[in-house]
């Protein structure tokens, strides 16, 4: 259950917004228009945006497909689409971070804390967890 609906929420108070994945999820997320307005404004503003699993879809989907360079999705239809490799983990073109699926979810979050953070924070927490 979600501590808040997206339409009650500011996304622009916000350093970063994660769409995460899984497949009903991201269909109900793909029909939000708060959330792709917030979405295609942070990405021609260079304000982070994160995605993981099947997440990356709805970039594609609601934002013009020129402004995603690169990103990692388990899709393979969509990576062929795009041209990417599929044995890319974790993806960080400028302020898009992405990530193929839940096996990536360490590496994910560690690249999350580094842009939010810095490297050594990031290190530290990744150390912490035996990462």
């Amino acid at each position: 259950v979600a501590d808040a609906l997206v339409e009650n929420v500011d996304l622009d108070l916000f350093t970063m917004v994660v769409v995460p994945g899984g497949s009903v999820g991201v269909e109900n997320l793909g029909k939000c228009d708060k959330l792709a307005e917030s979405l295609r404004d942070r990405m021609k503003a260079n304000k982070l945006v994160g995605s993981i699993c099947a997440g990356p879809t709805i970039l594609q989907t609601l934002i013009y497909y020129k402004v995603i360079k690169r990103f990692a999705t388990q899709d393979a239809k969509l990576t062929f689409l795009l041209g990417l490799s599929a044995n890319v983990d974790v993806c960080i073109d400028k302020n898009l971070i992405t990530a193929t699926g839940p096996a990536t979810a360490l590496p994910f979050g560690r690249a999350l804390l580094e842009a939010l953070k810095s490297e050594k924070d990031a290190n530290e927490v990744a150390s912490g967890m035996l990462f």
